[in-house]
């Protein structure tokens, strides 16, 4: 992972995130830089996993700033998203489905919940569909995706993993963390403090408040590792967009008391104040440290 970007790099990259900025926001598209390569903004989109965004904020534009052949292939990028995107919808619910059907008791976790924050489904993309469930109900969970079609892959500590080809990718949780990680009692027990969904029989949701301790938590373990994703870093901002007026300060401030995740909170605070405008992050900071960076190489 690379931890700087020459010059061109920073302005494309901060052209691309005024242009999610418009999706996200409902505001309309900037005009294009000058020297501006729509190749690169469509990579780098894709790169970052913001191909929807970009794209539908591209096709906002003034037809004199995109030449039809770009048009064309930022148009076609976005149909291939919804259309990805109803077919992973249908198959999730499926699974819940057949979940109630044989008691399996499951909280679904980030992407799932995160698509319904964005104004659009299809603008939060995923790479495969997280669930929680109690390792107890292993044999059934096995057998439920077999009946769907899915093939077992392998199981690891803290995970069941099952493939349908050509785009669906299971991960069944048995654990939010491991035992040993320090953030472990801030999410122990989900299955028992979590709320059924309305619609559903054994499908539970976590509060807002645990979910956004979720995130902290998924969030500084990639940090640590070697850098956020610019995706989680707009889940963050989309997030706390939506929920950050009804949130209990009381209740996080307790539970991140003496956790390091008290100080990322206070980065995703500070991001959403800023409406996602560019002149208004210190873009550079932000990169140097591995915030946004490992996005430009990876898919976040």
């Amino acid at each position: 992972m690379r931890k700087h970007l020459n010059d061109n790099e920073k302005i494309e990259f901060k052209y691309l995130l005024e242009l999610v900025s418009s999706s996200v926001n409902g505001t309309a598209p900037p005009i294009p830089y000058e020297g501006i390569k729509w190749q690169s903004i469509k990579m780098l989109a894709n790169y970052c996993s913001v191909e929807s965004l970009v794209a539908n904020a591209v096709l906002s534009l003034d037809k004199k700033y995109v030449s039809p052949e770009v048009y064309e292939k930022f148009k076609q990028n976005l149909s291939i998203e919804m259309l990805i995107d109803g077919n992973l919808s249908y198959e999730t619910e499926k699974i819940l489905k057949a979940f109630d059907e044989n008691k399996i008791k499951n909280i679904p976790l980030k992407g799932y919940f995160m698509k319904k924050e964005y104004p659009r489904s299809d603008f939060r993309s995923v790479s495969d569909v997280d669930i929680l469930f109690d390792r107890k109900q292993a044999d059934s969970v096995k057998k439920v995706f077999s009946e769907l079609g899915y093939t077992f892959l392998n199981e690891d500590d803290n995970q069941y993993h099952f493939e349908k080809k050509p785009m669906m990718n299971i991960e069944m949780h048995a654990t939010l963390v491991h035992e040993n990680e320090e953030s472990y009692p801030l999410l122990v027990n989900q299955l028992d403090r979590s709320t059924k969904r309305d619609g559903y029989s054994y499908s539970y949701e976590m509060s807002h408040e645990d979910f956004y301790i979720y995130m902290l938590v998924h969030n500084s373990n990639h940090f640590r590792i070697g850098g956020m994703g610019a995706r989680m870093v707009l889940d963050s901002y989309v997030f706390l967009k939506n929920h950050q007026s009804e949130l209990d300060y009381d209740y996080l401030n307790v539970m991140l008391e003496k956790s390091v995740l008290q100080s990322m909170k206070s980065v995703f605070v500070r991001l959403r104040s800023t409406g996602l405008q560019s002149h208004r992050l210190n873009l550079n900071l932000m990169i140097s440290k591995n915030i946004f960076c490992s996005a430009v190489h990876s898919a976040g």
